[in-house]
């Protein structure tokens, strides 16, 4: 996914207008551009404008830039000809993006995709592993794919569900752990978790079985979400998936130190 800032394409365009209009203005069409007015008004509108094209793969427009306008520049131009390829440019920026579709993120979504690492500082500072999952899930959410969402936070919880079984530690599996399903890991967390339960403990090691015993149930919560997932006997909308963040995020921030 390309991420593209409208109003940064939108100034690139109100400039290139300035320029041309500007050129246009001068009504002197067989005099050579002084190179100053080129340094200064108009190169860095051209270079702006062809960031911007590349951004949303104008490639047509940037062809334009490279191959006439910037050699043009270089080697010297008439303001009238300097007036033609402005205008040129402009035309062919519009005219290519009718053939490009953007998708947008609703107002009410744009703050929490820009300040998700924000949130989740807690979790990404003891999950690195868990960055990818997270970033993905919130794009999915901001564009309003909410089954996806809950995807990605399944496969973050299960990140969870992994780190609860090592550090309640002594949880016997038959394979490593990464080839397990959940029940199986789940299964054999609640075993060693009634163990150490009916096993003599201090007040900081009943607090920490406590706490273990917290993620667990989070997690048989979210098992149940993640069966219809893996077996796709549902449909997710935004206030599941909305749901779906939250409940992840508390999770792991349960693991946290």
């Amino acid at each position: 996914m390309i991420k593209f800032i409208a109003g940064n394409f939108v100034l690139a365009m109100h400039r290139l207008r300035d320029v041309e209009e500007m050129v246009k203005a001068i009504r002197a069409s067989q005099m050579l551009a002084a190179p100053e007015f080129i340094a200064v008004y108009v190169t860095p509108v051209i270079q702006y404008c062809r960031t911007e094209c590349e951004w949303i793969e104008l490639r047509n427009s940037i062809f334009r830039i490279d191959d006439h306008i910037l050699i043009k520049l270089r080697d010297g131009i008439t303001m009238g000809d300097l007036n033609t390829e402005l205008r040129v440019l402009r035309e062919t920026i519009e005219t290519e993006l009718i053939g490009h579709e953007f998708a947008y993120i609703a107002q009410s979504k744009t703050d929490e995709y820009r300040n998700w690492r924000a949130t989740w500082k807690r979790v990404l500072e003891n999950f690195d592993e868990a960055t990818n999952e997270i970033d993905q899930a919130v794009i999915c959410f901001a564009m309003e794919l909410y089954t996806a969402t809950v995807f990605h936070m399944m496969r973050v919880a299960e990140l969870g569900l992994r780190s609860l079984a090592v550090k309640i530690g002594g949880v016997t599996l038959k394979h490593s752990i990464e080839l397990e399903d959940w029940n199986t890991v789940l299964v054999a967390v609640d075993r060693k978790l009634e163990e150490l339960h009916n096993a003599p403990k201090s007040a900081a090691r009943q607090a920490e079985l406590k706490l273990y015993s917290d993620v667990a149930s989070h997690l048989r919560y979210m098992k149940a979400w993640r069966n219809e997932m893996a077996h796709v006997r549902a449909i997710y909308g935004e206030g599941e998936a909305k749901s779906a963040l939250t409940r992840v995020r508390e999770l792991m921030e349960l693991m946290c130190p």
